[in-house]
């Protein structure tokens, strides 16, 4: 079974944001074209900076927790309503 481009849409409308169906997302290598299902979050890195140099970065560190996974209980509610992982 193929997955529609309105099923897609309808699937992203319902997900939090930085998570969905998508086509070649942010971090996901170049070669993979086809639809991805994709959550993404930080958990630091580095900050600051400019592009002349007179500003230093620094790093920091995110401490937002690990969002739950919305996308997949989505996408399964849809297509396997009935599976065991549902209803855990």
């Amino acid at each position: 079974m193929e997955i529609t481009k309105s099923q897609i849409e309808e699937i992203n409308r319902e997900c939090p944001y930085e998570q969905g169906i998508f086509r070649e997302p942010w971090g996901i290598p170049v070669h993979i074209k086809e639809p991805v299902v994709y959550m993404r979050w930080e958990t630091g890195g580095m900050t600051g900076g400019n592009c002349w140099n007179d500003a230093t970065p620094h790093p920091y560190v995110s401490n937002d927790p690990i969002p739950k996974f919305k996308v997949l209980d989505i996408i399964l509610r849809q297509f396997k309503p009935n599976i065991s992982y549902l209803h855990m």
